[in-house]
């Protein structure tokens, strides 16, 4: 099945962009009560990005893993330690080419309990870009929505090979959809992280 602009337009009028962090786990972290208290809170994707404009790393990379995993985190311990490490790779220069995305993305993956879902995640919110394409979420929910159209194939076909090769490669064919449909790539990266497929 190939991916179609009206489909893209329909359900990216109201995609979900928000998550609410109300979960044991959580609020067993002092990084994040000490920021957020113990109240439930919704995290919403541009108040994110907002915290990275800002400069407010720690706070925009603990936002990042309490949206991208609400209820807890199964490798990651998320300690003050880790997310000063975290930040050391996510500040600087966001404009990356194939050898600063290798290191920025390689160095990433040698945190222990980091992995590719997550790295994007921070890529994403912290506001780079690869050769002027944004650096897009490329998650579990992404991969499996790429599974159902055939624009992805390629894609899909690397996915258990080299991780950072893969996700160039998602970035060129989102790249190459966003240009032929002109949209935004975060608006087509929301209709694959919505998983639209499942209710077709």
């Amino acid at each position: 099945m190939k991916i179609e602009k009206p489909d893209i337009l329909y359900h990216t009028t109201r995609p979900q962009t928000a998550f609410e962090i109300n979960s044991k786990f959580w609020f067993s972290k002092p990084l994040f009560t000490d920021l957020f208290g113990f109240n439930p809170v919704s995290f919403e994707r541009e108040t994110i990005k907002k915290e990275f404009t800002e400069n407010n790393y720690s706070k925009g990379i603990v936002m990042t893993l309490a949206w991208g995993y609400p209820q807890s985190m199964r490798r990651f311990r998320p300690t003050t330690e880790k997310v000063e490490f975290v930040q050391t790779f996510l500040q600087g220069s966001t404009q990356l080419n194939d050898s600063s995305l290798f290191q920025k993305f390689g160095g990433l993956l040698q945190i222990d309990g980091l992995g590719p879902s997550t790295i994007t995640k921070l890529l994403f919110f912290a506001g780079f870009t690869y050769k002027n394409i944004p650096c897009l979420i490329l998650d579990d929910r992404v991969k499996e929505s790429m599974c159902y159209y055939d624009d992805f194939k390629e894609v899909i076909k690397s996915y258990n090979n080299n991780k950072v090769s893969t996700y160039i490669k998602y970035l060129n064919k989102m790249n190459k959809l966003a240009t032929q449909f002109d949209i935004t790539h975060e608006q087509l990266e929301l209709f694959l992280f919505n998983q639209v497929w499942q209710s077709k």
